[in-house]
C-alpha cells in the first residue's frame, strides 16, 4: 500500500482495519482493474472521512459564546 498515508492505513470500522480486510479478501484471487479503481476510491472515502473527522472536532473543541 505504498503511497497510503498510514492515518488511512489504520481506519477501523467495526473493529477491522478497512484497507488490510479488503486485501486479505483478494490475496487469493488476481486483482483486476476495476478492484484497483475501487481501492482507490476506498482511500478517497477513507480521506475524506478522516479530514470531515477532523473538522467536526475543531469544531467542537473551540468554546462557544
Amino acid at each position: 500500500m505504498a503511497g497510503v498515508p498510514d492515518a488511512v492505513k489504520e481506519f477501523h470500522v467495526g473493529g477491522y482495519a478497512v484497507l488490510t480486510r479488503w486485501m486479505k479478501q483478494r490475496s487469493q484471487r488476481q486483482i483486476n482493474e476495476l478492484d484497483v479503481a475501487y481501492f482507490h476510491r476506498l482511500v478517497d472515502a477513507i480521506q475524506q472521512t478522516l479530514d470531515i473527522t477532523d473538522r467536526i472536532d475543531q469544531d467542537f473543541s473551540c468554546p462557544r459564546s
